[in-house]
């Protein structure tokens, strides 16, 4: 279950590990950016480093043709109200339920937003999921907030900013692997986030734009997806 991360907007992707993910989540650099981005230097956010939780690159250029699915799923919810914000936090502090295979949650660089990753799950409650969006909709369906779900998010060489440590609402190191280590950080306040788009060549990690992706995910990526999730869970 492997993804990577850059080390910013324009940097090749590299093969992310625990180490480092801590290392950057507590990071003075990423914390200054995040502060100078939420004081309204847009420039801030594209030096920050980011993770490609939905797949690896095998140290290739970061597009979807060389994407190697994790078997993880990356939801955003954006625009939430102040009550739904903290129904959010309270929900996901702590991981919320097993069976829902939060891997990770925390506040977008913004501080306007709401990101968790979870294990694409072959149980009771994702049975009938068939593609990233499916689970999305469904986990976004479970906790009661569909009406925040950001559903541009399905591409998978979709790049997550990384965020401070202390925007960190949950985080468990099955993440990385099945030995559980669960950090709690039940201060965070998380809200919601707009996501940006850049013009150019559409299959481009770099320059993405709104794509027919339903059709796009499933015909080119589904076979590989589904392989990926058979192999973790036969």
């Amino acid at each position: 279950m492997l993804f990577d991360y850059i080390n910013n907007f324009k940097s090749d992707p590299q093969v992310c590990h625990i180490e480092t993910f801590k290392s950057l989540t507590n990071s003075p650099f990423v914390k200054e950016c995040i502060e100078k981005f939420r004081n309204g230097d847009a420039e801030a956010k594209k030096r920050l480093p980011a993770f490609t939780f939905h797949a690896s690159f095998n140290g290739h250029k970061r597009i979807v043709k060389n994407a190697r699915p994790s078997g993880m799923i990356m939801i955003d919810f954006d625009h939430v109200a102040d009550d739904d914000i903290l129904k959010m936090r309270d929900v996901l502090k702590d991981g919320g339920h097993e069976d829902w295979g939060v891997r990770l949650c925390h506040v977008t660089p913004s501080g306007k937003g709401v990101r968790v990753v979870i294990k694409a799950l072959k149980n009771h409650i994702y049975s009938e999921c068939k593609s990233i969006r499916d689970f999305q909709q469904r986990f976004a369906h479970v906790i009661d907030m569909s009406k925040y779900l950001d559903e541009v998010t399905v591409d998978l060489a979709r790049l997550s900013f990384c965020p401070t440590a202390e925007d960190i609402i949950y985080f468990n190191s099955c993440l990385f692997g099945e030995s559980a280590e669960v950090t709690q950080f039940a201060e965070s306040q998380p809200k919601q986030e707009e996501p940006t788009y850049s013009k150019g060549n559409e299959t481009s990690a770099e320059n993405q734009r709104r794509l027919p992706i339903d059709r796009f995910v499933i015909i080119v990526c589904y076979d590989s997806f589904s392989v990926n999730i058979h192999f973790l869970y036969q």
